[in-house]
């Protein structure tokens, strides 16, 4: 009995022998594929095999396994999103997902992992149950379950709600009429009125968890988890410590990775599995435009970390565009906020004389730039560090 969901697997070590006897089979004497040097003019560090060979991994499992002896492969989407490389160790897996009794078509979901981590190809195959197929195929159209939350509606998760920025961003997302989560620390009076104030204007009801970054929140990550997540905002703040390099203090630096990094990393662990299976995700990281001018005194610590995380936002664009998720960077100047209460007036009014809108960045400048990158509409954004200076 094949039971719509049900997976069949077929793994191989592509040897360099599989794409020599390949080669000779097909009549593709492609170079990138025989000949480490010519693969390592095209960017390659070793030969690429034939994108044909994990496809007959696929014709291996139609014909033998689901649905087996009789069986005619009618068609095959597929979409290449790594290369395979010689000595790579393959894992071809069909997923039932439709099965037509009229017309006695299986629908298959095609995927292909190297290492059991990296996903090398995806598409969707339609295979046709011979008439004469001695093989009894009984196929049971039950629905698999999903977790509860993939029945709620996709909401977006802000860290550092508590502050000006955060309140903005969750302000103009929820006027947008889009779901939102927010994390906070301390500052639970202030989370309170906003979710109020959200409340009162526009009749959402936002959820408030309490997130310190620093701290031990592996509960909070499991609530978190089974949240429907779709796009994940990270705009909480750690206080700039300046720093003097002729006396650094590294417990400073890991003290900034840790809420600028490493909180990332855990949530997105989290969160990511539902944006890959609803193939849709944004993810948008706070920076700063002084990752592009000229920094200020003390600042190691801070943009060390910021540019760490500039790193693995171009990271994620390029590995999980293919899932539909896009993750960009958001750095604007110097913000009217309680971070910068302690700057002297004065100075605010020449920062402000400099720019050439004759003013400083608000926290709304943010916000309306951090809902275009979550619509759809902004899907072919990916991988950049959009800068808000005015000029």
């Amino acid at each position: 009995m094949i039971k719509i969901g049900k997976k069949f697997s077929t793994n191989v070590i592509i040897s360099r022998n599989i794409i020599d006897e390949f080669s000779k089979f097909s009549g593709d004497y492609n170079p990138i594929h025989l000949d480490e040097k010519e693969a390592k003019k095209y960017g390659f560090n070793k030969p690429v095999a034939h994108g044909a060979i994990i496809l007959s991994m696929i014709s291996k499992l139609i014909g033998n396994e689901i649905p087996g002896p009789g069986a005619l492969w009618l068609s095959q989407d597929i979409n290449w999103l790594n290369p395979v490389f010689v000595d790579d160790r393959i894992e071809v897996t069909l997923k039932v997902i439709h099965f037509s009794k009229i017309h006695k078509i299986i629908t298959l979901e095609t995927t292909a992992f190297k290492d059991n981590k990296i996903q090398v190809m995806r598409g969707e195959a339609k295979v046709k149950i011979s008439n004469v197929s001695k093989k009894k195929i009984v196929v049971v159209n039950k629905v698999e379950k999903k977790p509860i939350a993939n029945k709620k509606k996709p909401q977006i998760l802000i860290t550092g709600g508590s502050g000006k920025l955060g309140w903005a961003i969750a302000e103009k997302l929820s006027k947008e009429g889009l779901n939102v989560v927010i994390t906070y620390n301390k500052n639970k009076k202030n989370v309170l009125s906003l979710k109020k104030s959200i409340n009162r204007k526009y009749k959402k009801n936002i959820e408030i968890i309490k997130l310190n970054l620093l701290g031990d929140y592996k509960k909070e990550l499991v609530k978190i988890s089974k949240l429907n997540i779709q796009g994940f905002i990270h705009c909480a703040i750690n206080k700039i410590v300046e720093i003097n390099p002729k006396d650094i203090d590294p417990d400073i630096f890991y003290k900034d990775w840790l809420f600028s990094c490493q909180s990332i990393l855990k949530i997105c662990k989290v969160i990511l599995p539902n944006m890959i299976e609803k193939k849709f995700g944004r993810l948008i990281f706070l920076g700063t435009s002084a990752m592009d001018n000229d920094s200020p005194k003390g600042w190691s610590s801070y943009l060390m970390n910021k540019h760490a995380l500039w790193g693995l936002t171009k990271s994620f664009s390029k590995e999980l565009g293919p899932d539909g998720i896009t993750s960009n960077m958001v750095s604007p100047s110097l913000i009217l906020s309680d971070l910068t209460q302690d700057i002297p007036e004065r100075v605010k009014e020449l920062m402000a004389i400099k720019n050439p809108l004759g003013r400083l960045a608000t926290p709304e400048d943010v916000a309306n730039t951090v809902y275009f990158l979550t619509k759809k509409e902004a899907e072919y954004i990916n991988g950049q560090n959009l800068f808000i200076t005015g000029g």
